[in-house]
């Protein structure tokens, strides 16, 4: 993970369509563990909640900047939509990082229902990629990711960062 000039020690990882629904559910890190952000999911306004299934590390995540380093990121080989959480939680559970839930009174969210982009299309080798996943934990994350920081900004309450990452190689099956 390229240095900036002003390190981090918490990371929010965040899908632009989770939207929570209460504001007392705090985006911080705890030390002990990443912590998923969501407790129950609402798709599409529909008043019907799902709760999160265990381990599950997608949609709204913090995470202290050791241990994201240590899991070594998540994987790069996933471009366009899928499965790319999936791998996350399980670089998560095979370093024994301990994940936490948000408590189900603050933890609820709504999914902003969409049209899937045409340029993030469903990773076509996802399910391969996923079987492989545990075989790549130390090849396959930040320490195989080249950036370039183009652009940094301090912000009152997050730093914003316009980065460039180098073209992929394509992956042969």
């Amino acid at each position: 993970m390229e240095r900036t000039k002003n390190p981090c020690t918490c990371i929010i990882i965040h899908d632009v369509d989770m939207m929570p629904e209460d504001d007392h559910n705090l985006y911080h890190c705890n030390e002990a563990g990443p912590t998923h952000l969501w407790y129950a999911v609402d798709k599409g306004s529909t008043g019907k909640y799902r709760v999160a299934y265990p381990d599950h590390a997608g949609g709204a995540l913090a995470i202290i900047t050791t241990h994201f380093l240590m899991v070594n990121g998540y994987p790069n080989l996933y471009y366009g939509w899928g499965s790319e959480d999936d791998d996350f939680s399980e670089r998560i559970a095979h370093h024994k990082l301990k994940l936490s839930n948000s408590p189900n009174n603050t933890g609820n969210y709504k999914m902003i229902l969409h049209q899937r982009d045409k340029l993030n299309e469903i990773t076509p080798q996802r399910m391969k990629l996923r079987r492989s996943a545990r075989k790549r934990f130390k090849t396959d994350g930040l320490n195989s990711l080249e950036t370039k920081i183009i652009k940094e900004e301090k912000r009152k309450l997050y730093t914003w960062l316009l980065v460039r990452i180098k073209e992929r190689n394509e992956v042969k099956w």
